[in-house]
């Protein structure tokens, strides 16, 4: 067989049935757009053939094959769900979405006839246009645009190739949804995972293998991706540079829409320019109706989280028997979707109560004292060695009583002034950590480096190299006595803050560390890894005390109780894990977010749990699991949260490149740090709390005095 050439197209007057072709409307690796005559109607059609370049040929008889038997397979498999994707389009009619005639099976490939109506593709319009859109006119196309898509999505369909070149504007101005990808996606077999069918800028992460499984929200990315290129003017970085970069703590290299220096824009249109271009889709609108509501200001409304599982976390805990612990239960086991269903009868009734009263039991009996649990001592049912099922509320000391005393003699003296950009680092600043009363602070940064830095002089004292480049994470014990870091791989280095020199090699995980805490003794260490696992580690006697249970997602937070008696994690599933760190079991827990949790601090009475995430900044008490304040302003996405040692204020640093703190009391806003150039990743307060170090994507760490 003689092949033409993958870019062949039919001639002009070829035959197909009654459509006569007459000249090319577009080409590319997966098909060929053809402009032909319906000779009987006498009207002008699109035609679309399936014609993926890099797997068939065509002869010279107009007939398309697989180029050999290695393609064959995969080229049928686009095939098919080429005609699945013309069937589905033929059944309904939307303004907004190119209408599907009929198909065609000839020449060993297919044909999708369309509608032709004269017009240009928002590609062309931007350029007359010179580039950008103004917002009106932007709502004027995306809004239409939306409506259609989320017809196609209620139909069982994905797009999967929305850009500026596939909306297409007819001549009176109504926008349509053309040149769906669904084939050319499907012809990426498991021959050839590696290769990939997309558009870069447009195309969410999920697009690339092993990167996600695609969805409604999928399609929802790239729509962000082409509003940002009409109020830009350019294309934005494509998702698989940012994934990399953002997988390395570094900066994302997506200038964000609301930072963008464009005029006449309402603020929660940028945002959600800004939400859709998620890099992870679980961050994104879960579907075309929310991001419509979205745009047109009326919030990020949609799915309503469960309610969250009380967590008898006080003192003195009510009997197990409270309506709120069975009730949290109940909610938690969506036992009231299966009651409005009608589905709930007399026996299933009587099997839930059995098996609420087994399982409240862990949750709700009255805790027994740490000395019981760690001696193994009888609890309350009779069971030994059992963690008290509550995180308690503890009095906190302070671990220096000198420092104590300075919090008395001056409790308006708080971090207000910028007294130092450190500057040094070749990379990424991932952590900062003070020790020695304050006198000291200690940052960890992607190129490889510990510094330590005199806070009275803003001078650097000590350079301490890791033995691996990237390091991700320091953490200084309250008594100031060791300095923990972790870089890329299994390793975390324990060193003498005295003398910086290593006294321990912690190695238990498979994967990169990035967070680190030690508790306020000191005597232990959490670390969380990618690898889904947190492990407790006893640094007296650098030895593994516990591993807990791997997670299914990542944990990217975790803190100790004041007591060092429980840990909380909290990560990609939005949910809290309460852990007793005597067994290294879970003894409580609850729904926190719909997106994910990226910071985490404990107050220093063990009362409040302060989390913060995509824009989310909330204060949730402890011992009932309850939200007690939803903080306003966040600053972006929240990358670290710490309490003042007097649990008044709470300091949270985030993408937009600010610090800011809160009355924990009021909830409301006190002031913001401005100073950094980009996203600030890391904080730290000094043991009085009258310092305040920052650090982040700018490679500078800054220290803030009274």
């Amino acid at each position: 067989m003689t092949f033409k050439g993958p870019d062949g197209a039919l001639p002009p007057d070829y035959r197909l049935g009654e459509y006569r072709i007459q000249t090319v409307l577009g080409h590319g690796g997966f098909g060929i757009t053809y402009l032909a005559l319906d000779t009987k109607l006498n009207a002008q059609v699109a035609i679309k053939e399936y014609f993926p370049a890099d797997l068939a040929g065509r002869d010279t008889q107009q007939f398309i094959a697989p180029r050999d038997a290695a393609n064959a397979k995969d080229y049928q498999w686009g095939l098919d769900k080429f005609l699945e994707e013309a069937r589905a389009l033929a059944r309904f009619k939307h303004n907004h979405i190119v209408r599907v005639l009929r198909f065609l099976e000839t020449n060993g490939t297919a044909y999708m006839v369309m509608d032709y109506e004269e017009g240009e593709s928002l590609v062309h319009y931007l350029e007359r246009q010179g580039g950008r859109l103004d917002e009106p006119e932007l709502l004027r196309i995306f809004l239409p645009i939306l409506n259609g898509l989320q017809a196609v999505h209620h139909a069982g369909l994905l797009h999967l190739d929305i850009k500026p070149a596939n909306i297409y504007l007819r001549r009176d101005g109504r926008p349509m949804l053309i040149d769906f990808g669904s084939a050319r996606q499907a012809t990426l077999g498991a021959a050839d995972a590696e290769r990939t069918a997309l558009t870069p800028a447009y195309a969410a992460i999920e697009h690339y293998p092993d990167k996600g499984e695609q969805g409604p929200s999928t399609d929802i990315y790239s729509i962000g991706a082409s509003m940002y290129h009409c109020v830009s003017g350019r294309q934005p970085v494509d998702a698989m540079r940012r994934y990399k970069k953002i997988l390395r703590y570094e900066a994302d290299p997506l200038t964000p829409a609301t930072r963008l220096e464009v005029k006449g824009f309402s603020p929660h249109v940028l945002e959600c320019i800004d939400w859709a271009l998620e890099i992870h889709a679980s961050q994104r609108p879960w579907t075309v109706l929310v991001f419509q509501k979205g745009l047109m200001g009326q919030g990020r409304a949609g799915r309503k989280p469960k309610p969250a599982a009380a967590t008898p976390s006080d003192p003195k805990p009510a009997p197990a028997t409270e309506t709120g612990g069975w009730r949290a239960f109940l909610e938690q086991a969506d036992v009231w979707k299966l009651w409005r269903w009608g589905l709930a009868g007399a026996v299933a009734i009587a099997g839930l109560v059995v098996a609420v009263a087994y399982i409240s039991y862990d949750r709700s009996a009255p805790p027994a004292t740490v000395a019981q649990s760690r001696a193994g001592a009888p609890d309350a049912a009779g069971k030994t060695g059992t963690e008290p099922p509550p995180p308690p509320a503890s009095r906190w000391v302070p671990p220096d009583p000198s420092e104590a005393k300075k919090l008395q003699e001056h409790p308006a003296a708080r971090p207000r002034v910028l007294a130092y950009t450190l500057k040094g680092h070749g990379d990424t600043v991932h952590a900062v950590a003070f020790f020695s009363g304050g006198r000291r602070v200690a940052s960890a940064s992607g190129d490889g480096t510990i510094r330590i830095w005199d806070t009275k002089s803003g001078t650097i004292q000590r350079i301490l190299r890791h033995q691996q480049r990237d390091l991700g994470m320091v953490a200084a014990s309250p008594d100031g006595r060791w300095l923990a870091s972790a870089a890329e791989g299994d390793l975390i280095l324990v060193r003498d803050t005295a003398t910086g020199r290593i006294r321990g090699r912690l190695q238990g995980h498979d994967d990169r560390i990035h967070t680190l805490s030690f508790s306020a003794d000191g005597r232990l260490l959490a670390s969380a890894s990618r690898d889904k696992v947190v492990i407790l580690w006893d640094v007296e006697r650098r030895r593994i005390l516990h591993r807990l249970p791997r997670q299914r997602r990542p944990v990217h937070a975790l803190a100790f109780g004041p007591d060092g008696s429980w840990l909380a994690t909290a990560g990609a599933d939005g949910y809290v894990r309460y852990w007793g760190t005597a067994t290294g079991r879970k003894v409580g827990g609850f729904q926190a977010f719909r997106d994910q949790i990226r910071a985490l601090a404990i107050s220093p009475d063990g009362r409040w749990l302060a989390l913060g995430g995509p824009r989310l900044l909330r204060i949730w008490d402890v011992q009932k699991a309850r939200v007690r304040r939803n903080l306003s302003r966040a600053p972006g996405f929240v990358y670290a949260l710490r309490y003042s040692p007097d649990g008044k204020w709470l300091y949270a640093a985030g993408s937009d490149n600010t610090l800011a703190v809160w009355d924990s009391q009021s909830g409301g806003l006190e002031r913001e740090f401005k100073g950094h150039s980009d996203s600030v990743r890391a904080i730290a307060l000094s043991a009085d709390g009258r310092l305040l170090a920052s650090g982040g994507f700018d490679r500078t760490v800054r220290v803030w005095k009274p």
